[in-house]
């Protein structure tokens, strides 16, 4: 199925507002004896980032904003960040340095000491662009429409220096969801009204570690549209003390957990396809992100998820994938093959005694692009018969370049009649030729 292709805004800075359907809004009339702009409220959580902290908090300062609360929270650093903070308090609403929950809960402490109708946060270690805040301002009264917008994502390198300016796309809260359009809202250049946070729950979710801003804002989404304001705001600030890679890893993991139970909360109450059709796979342990788009693609087409593993990778994977139904394998194959692979036999014998009335195999990271009526099809198609295929190889998902995978099969659906047509054998799911024994038995 095509995806349709998210509106991009070329490079101008224009500072102009635009919508979802990327065209610009109209600005309001100014209204009488509004002289004073609205308060804005900025909250820093930081730890031991001293190398960077005082660059951040002159980003901030140096805005000349009129009307600025300035909120510090230091989680106890012994480094030289309380000297950096004590040298600018004398411009500080509040500020403290103590031991905290971590960052998000440090975010949502600073905000219960502020006032400001306007509101976001930035890391001790990033930055704000040279008038951010004025072009926040004017973005905010000129349009009582908008709730929430962000700015043209940009970075920093080490030195602070504008290393990287990307262009702004629009989006609804389906595009954020779908793991497919790789979409993406900078919290360095985002910025919202404080009624919008606190319909939204007035907190970040301190269940997460990395990824709290994804979630706050598919929380902003079911209240308001994002819009976008063409100016550089905030910038994200690349360094070798980053852990990027394993952050990055972490951040994605939550991310694609929040998207599947989203999906899954979306789901319910709709009405089932006319086929019950049960995917069953074999999840792996350490391949989050490689499998979770994949199981959440089948979800949301319709299919019944089982992964059937051995009894001691459950505990590992069973967090992760909401929805999923985790059966333990009786053996599996470690010993004969070096993986703890299942057995395809294994796999036919829980279909024996499953209630749905259709079957498929999978494997674990193929992602299923269909329309919605693809279970009613696979069906249809699947009656006495097997329906089976290979997997075009793309470099990312959503990607419309690929190829397709010409060395085997990758996913296999069938009826319960063809249950007993498969006899005995040692071929375990993963395995080479697996596939191609699966597809030539019938």
């Amino acid at each position: 199925m095509n995806k349709p292709r998210l509106k991009e805004l070329p490079l101008r800075q224009t500072r102009r507002v635009y919508g979802p359907d990327g065209l610009p809004l109209l600005a309001a009339p100014p209204r009488r004896g509004e002289d004073t702009p609205p308060r804005i409220s900025i909250v820093t959580p930081s730890y031991n980032q001293g190398d960077f902290l005082e660059e951040c908090i002159l980003s901030v300062l140096e805005q000349g904003y009129p009307n600025l609360e300035y909120i510090i929270m230091d989680g106890g650093s012994t480094d030289r960040s309380v000297e950096i903070i004590k040298k600018y308090e004398k411009y500080l609403t509040y500020w403290q340095s103590q031991r905290d929950g971590g960052q998000y809960q440090a975010i949502n402490e600073g905000f219960r000491h502020s006032s400001g109708a306007i509101m976001a946060w930035i890391n001790s270690d990033d930055k704000y662009h040279p008038g951010s805040f004025r072009t926040v301002a004017n973005a905010f009264i000129s349009h009582p429409e908008v709730s929430w917008l962000t700015g043209r994502p940009s970075t920093w390198n080490e030195q602070g220096d504008l290393a990287d300016v990307r262009l702004m796309r629009t989006f609804t809260r389906d595009d954020y969801l779908d793991p497919a359009l790789d979409t993406y809202i900078q919290q360095e250049s985002t910025f919202w009204r404080r009624d919008l946070w606190e319909k939204s729950g007035g907190a970040i979710n301190g269940e997460f570690d990395y990824a709290g801003d994804f979630e706050l804002w598919l929380r902003f989404f079911d209240h308001a549209q994002l819009h976008l304001v063409d100016a550089l705001l905030g910038g994200f600030r690349y360094h070798a003390a980053q852990k990027t890679a394993v952050a990055s890893e972490r951040y994605l993991e939550e991310v694609q957990r929040i998207r599947c139970t989203q999906h899954v909360a979306s789901n319910r109450g709709t009405s089932p396809p006319t086929h019950r059709i049960e995917i069953a796979t074999s999840l792996v342990p350490n391949n989050v992100s490689g499998q979770l788009p994949a199981v959440r693609s089948w979800q949301k087409l319709g299919f019944e998820v089982v992964s059937i593993n051995p009894a001691e990778e459950i505990p590992l994977l069973d967090q992760h994938y909401p929805g999923v139904r985790f059966i333990t394998a009786k053996r599996h194959g470690k010993h004969l093959v070096g993986k703890p692979c299942v057995f395809i036999d294994d796999i036919l014998s829980h279909f024996r005694t499953s209630a749905a009335d259709r079957f498929g195999i999978v494997n674990s990271d193929v992602f299923l692009f269909a329309d919605k009526d693809f279970v009613d099809f696979i069906g249809q198609h699947s009656r006495d018969a097997l329906v089976y295929g290979s997997r075009v190889e793309i470099p990312r998902y959503g990607s419309a370049l690929g190829y397709t995978y010409h060395y085997g099969f990758d996913y296999f659906f069938f009826d319960r009649v063809l249950l007993d047509a498969y006899p005995a054998s040692q071929f375990m799911l993963g395995i080479p030729w697996w596939d191609y024994w699966q597809c030539s038995q019938l």
